[in-house]
């Protein structure tokens, strides 16, 4: 794999590999079907520095519901990874 990926190419993936975990898919390709990316586009992007266009970026985004802010690296904190917050319960 190329160690040179953009951001948003790495978020990206990493939203194909998310979105398996979860089931939602049984492969990455899944994802990538969904939204009319070819298996050689997602190849070239992994071995090659080619990078998804703003286009099928923001496909993605819509079709799975994701924030463009996570994508674009303006967001640090995995949305799919967040921990649930603790209340704590006043006891009287």
């Amino acid at each position: 794999m190329n160690n040179n990926l953009y951001i948003v190419d790495e978020r990206i993936l990493e939203l194909a590999e998310i979105l398996k975990e979860k089931g939602k898919f049984s492969f990455t390709k899944g994802m990538f079907d969904e939204v009319g990316i070819s298996k050689q586009k997602v190849n070239n992007v992994k071995n090659y520095g080619e990078s998804f266009t703003f286009k099928q970026v923001e496909t993605i985004c819509k079709k799975f519901n994701v924030d463009m802010n996570w994508i674009f690296g303006f967001q640090h904190e995995n949305p799919f990874l967040k921990k649930k917050k603790l209340q704590l319960i006043k006891q009287e």
